[in-house]
């Protein structure tokens, strides 16, 4: 079935993250770089703030991690782990192959849209992070790419949508939310849900050619 094999994709993807899990007292001092993060931004935030929220020296979170560099990856590890989670828990292997692609692509645009981080990081560290979301952004968006194209092949092998090139219609949802990031300013109300969905729906379906 389709949507389970959706569902078992999404796992794999949260499995291939196991190695960045950590013990709960790393994942603490993690949660607490999270809170340093939003209120004081990646050039402001210090690993003697991280110390001191956390009651964890700072001779300890050195020897946890190897800078600031890598929690603030890992935050964002974090984050995009639970926004995998979150689409393993609502995704429904009933659901029609169309509106499981597009329950996808909805919570994906909507969250980014929120992501606490993200705003904070795009308002006060432009600098650092727009590279990172631009030029340096091709793993992240080929591993999107390559989730969606999964399962738009699996469509098209199933017969369920017209054959057509799944990876080039992958890459195409992929930077269309992308773009929804970088750009926010936009004439689709991202706080609508139920516009925002009517619209991907709309984009999904003409992609794949069906009514």
């Amino acid at each position: 079935m389709l949507g389970s094999r959706m569902l078992t994709n999404i796992a794999d993807y949260l499995r291939s993250l196991g190695d960045t899990k950590l013990d709960e007292d790393r994942d603490e001092v993690l949660q607490v770089a999270r809170e340093v993060l939003l209120d004081f931004g990646v050039q402001r935030a210090t690993m003697s703030e991280i110390a001191r929220r956390s009651s964890v020296s700072q001779a300890t979170i050195y020897r946890w991690f190897d800078g600031k560099d890598q929690i603030v990856r890992l935050v964002m590890m974090r984050e995009a782990r639970a926004l995998l989670a979150e689409l393993q828990a609502v995704l429904d292997a009933d659901a029609a192959p169309d509106e499981q692609l597009i329950e996808i692509a909805v919570v994906i645009a909507l969250r980014i849209h929120e992501q606490p981080l993200l705003k904070r990081f795009l308002r006060t560290d432009p600098d650092l992070i727009l590279p990172k979301v631009t030029l340096e952004a091709g793993a992240m968006l080929d591993m999107g790419s390559r989730f969606l194209a999964a399962h738009i092949d699996g469509l098209m092998r199933s017969g369920d949508v017209p054959e057509g090139n799944a990876a080039a219609i992958a890459e195409l949802l992929t930077r269309a939310v992308h773009s929804l990031f970088l750009t926010p300013s936009t004439v689709i109300p991202l706080d609508d849900e139920v516009f925002v969905r009517e619209v991907i729906g709309d984009v999904i379906r003409a992609l794949l050619r069906l009514p």
